[in-house]
């Protein structure tokens, strides 16, 4: 019948294929490009898709890094007083160890040791 259209079914000549002919007889190949038909487009959004998600990273992280050391000084003087008074125990305890040390030499390398494998851990 005159109704069908044959060049709807015949394939294109730059998309040549089976699926492309079902593509076309449905009309996606009529002038209106999307993402999956041309890689430059599909390119260029996955370009701007991660520069955005960059921006938005980075952007995060400098927020973060700046608004650090006020956190730190805000919330941490509990932490930080209760770290001051371990600090002064560990040189008191240190000390009595080397005070200790001078009176006998395998202590002092007992306490070497012992000093040594707190600076590694």
């Amino acid at each position: 019948s005159p109704s069908i259209r044959p060049a709807i079914i015949r394939p294109d000549i730059h998309h040549s294929g089976p699926s492309n002919q079902r593509t076309k007889s449905a009309g996606c190949w009529r002038g209106k490009p999307t993402l999956s038909s041309s890689p430059l487009l599909f390119s260029l959004f996955a370009f701007f898709a991660a520069a955005f998600f960059a921006f938005l990273l980075a952007s995060s992280f400098f927020f973060a890094l700046l608004a650090f050391p006020f956190f730190c000084w805000f919330s941490t003087y509990a932490m930080r007083m209760a770290l001051r008074t371990l600090h002064v125990v560990h040189v008191q305890v240190g000390s009595g160890m080397l005070r200790a040390a001078k009176r006998d030499a395998v202590a002092r390398d007992a306490v070497c040791v012992q000093v040594w494998v707190l600076r590694v851990a």
